[in-house]
């Protein structure tokens, strides 16, 4: 499923982003609001070392944070796409047993800057003044 779904972002050039399964958990309460369903019942959070850690619920916020702090929204629009698990808290339905985390794996895209980003042509290509590192997708066909 992921060499597939990065076999088709690549042809409207996407790159690949890898985000932390471990984030500091003001990551997301700052992006998804303090109370939010998401922050206040269905994260797995702790606190190790004095840092309060959560496991990610979704992966939005570690590529803003990635974009942001890596400089790139300078660059903007930036097409990426993610895969890998997301972890989030699910209480038993009334007469079921409790469970181990779910860990539902997605792989999905993310534009940052512009809707422009979408409409950039089939092959990939990028204005002049992009980066060529973001200009070419690593992936292998």
């Amino acid at each position: 499923v992921v060499d597939t779904a990065r076999r088709a972002v690549a042809l409207y050039g996407f790159q690949e982003m890898s985000t932390p399964i471990f984030e500091f958990t003001d990551v997301f309460k700052r992006t998804l609001g303090d109370t939010s369903d998401i922050v206040t019942k269905e994260m797995y959070s702790f606190v190790r070392g004095g840092d309060q850690l959560t496991l990610r619920p979704e992966a939005t916020a570690g590529i803003a944070r990635a974009v942001i702090s890596g400089g790139l929204a300078q660059h903007a629009p930036l097409k990426f796409f993610y895969y890998g698990p997301m972890f989030r808290y699910e209480r038993p339905q009334a007469g079921r047993l409790a469970r181990a985390p779910t860990a539902a794996s997605r792989v999905a895209p993310f534009v940052f800057g512009s809707s422009a980003a979408m409409r950039s042509s089939a092959d990939g290509a990028a204005s002049s003044d992009t980066p060529e590192s973001i200009r070419r997708p690593t992936v292998e066909t």
